[in-house]
């Protein structure tokens, strides 16, 4: 499940700088999911004793409710519409409000000031593309890839 989530910009350069802190734990666990994958694979482990992950992650979509941050961010108010439905939460005219502002085309496409959470959701979409190199990129899509094809096409990077 995704979620719009504001974040101050000295946030994201403090968190870029902190990031050879957590990579190699980050690291570490994308290798222990890739070699559980390969072991469950190569040795024929069977799946009562040691699913895949690949496994765990296909039976959680299918009991998952999951909502891209691309699909909230260009249609925020049927996409809120839709979760607060799921999860049977009265969503009224207030929240629609309140999510109809926040999102506005009219706001900002980048944060002025750390504390407003008022933003031209639909702008910022893509600003990803803007911000990364095309060797983040690919690393990201390389990282990803067992994962990436159920919510994303190639098109989408």
């Amino acid at each position: 499940m995704s979620a719009i989530v504001p974040v101050p910009p000295n946030t994201l350069r403090r968190a870029g700088r902190r990031a050879r802190d957590w990579a190699p734990a980050a690291a570490v666990l994308v290798a222990g999911i890739v070699a559980w994958q390969g072991l469950v694979t190569a040795f024929d482990i069977q799946r009562f004793l040691l699913p895949k992950p690949t496994e765990i992650a296909t039976a959680l979509r299918e009991n998952w409710t999951f909502l891209r941050h691309e699909d909230i961010s260009r249609e925020p108010v049927p996409a809120f519409e839709l979760l607060f439905a799921t999860l049977g939460v009265e969503f009224d005219d207030s929240i629609r409000h309140g999510i109809a502002e926040h999102s506005d085309p009219g706001n900002p496409v980048e944060l002025r000031e750390s504390h407003d959470i008022r933003l031209d959701s639909r702008a910022g979409v893509d600003s990803w593309r803007r911000r990364l190199s095309a060797g983040d990129i690919e690393r990201i899509r390389i990282g990803v890839a067992d994962v990436a094809p159920a919510f994303y096409s190639d098109v989408d990077w």
